[in-house]
């Protein structure tokens, strides 16, 4: 099964704690208003990977940390190779951020005990802030442990 990539950035402060390499996926189908991301809406465009290859990928690049945040677009619109692909960068060592637009009851458990962090709720422009990692104040931002909150972080 194949997996769409909008982008990958390194070097981002912006997606959850530490200096991360986020991995941007393409296609949404929240379309939230005011979108900042609108470019990778269309699951038609990105570049195509198979989910090995997007870890060697990643792994090429010597990260002088293991951090990354998967965003989009919306990850959980490709849910079966998001799991794939959270689980080699699990078996991989590396602390994974999730942001996604939908709940926590909409994630598996099985990705829940992967994660380090996650961002719910969907965008909303008319609340939108600054200085967070996320974008509007409705949103939550979770630091877990084992699929459990442990805490939120405002």
């Amino acid at each position: 099964m194949k997996i769409k990539i909008a982008s990958i950035q390194k070097n981002r402060y912006e997606d959850g704690p530490g200096i991360r390499l986020t991995i941007f996926f393409q296609g949404c189908n929240v379309k939230c208003k005011g979108c900042h991301n609108e470019k990778v809406q269309d699951i038609r465009f990105g570049k195509e990977y198979e989910v090995k290859e997007l870890c060697e990928e990643i792994l090429s690049y010597n990260l002088p940390v293991k951090k990354i945040t998967i965003s989009g677009g919306e990850p959980l619109m490709q849910r079966e190779v998001l799991e794939e692909f959270i689980d080699e960068m699990y078996r991989k060592n590396f602390e994974i951020a999730l942001y996604t637009s939908y709940d926590f009851n909409d994630i598996s458990k099985n990705i829940l005990k992967k994660l380090k962090y996650l961002k719910v709720g969907k965008y909303m422009h008319e609340l939108r802030i600054q200085g967070k990692f996320y974008g509007s104040s409705n949103q939550k931002f979770y630091s877990l442990e084992k699929g459990e909150i442990v805490s939120e972080i405002s």
